[in-house]
């Protein structure tokens, strides 16, 4: 009986050979969607248009500077 060989299964290093093995041809797929992404989205016809109104009334009334200073006396602050 022949003994057989352990199989030494795929390790990460495997992987990495196979995707720098690739690298032209992945790097060409990504470019090529990206391109077909974005003449895609320039192509289309907006579907809304936003907009926006804002109303600023001057007030007549100042403020008062020392509305939130005491007048001395006991306070229970501190």
């Amino acid at each position: 009986m022949a003994a057989k060989k352990p199989e030494r299964g795929m390790h990460l290093t495997d992987y990495l050979w196979v995707l720098k093995r690739r690298m032209l041809l992945i790097l060409f797929f990504w470019v090529l969607v990206f391109a077909a992404v974005a003449v895609t989205t320039f192509m289309q016809r907006p579907l809304y248009k936003a907009w926006a109104e804002m109303l600023i009334e001057r007030s007549i009334q100042q403020p008062d500077p020392f509305s939130g200073i005491g007048r001395g006396g006991t306070t229970s602050e501190f």
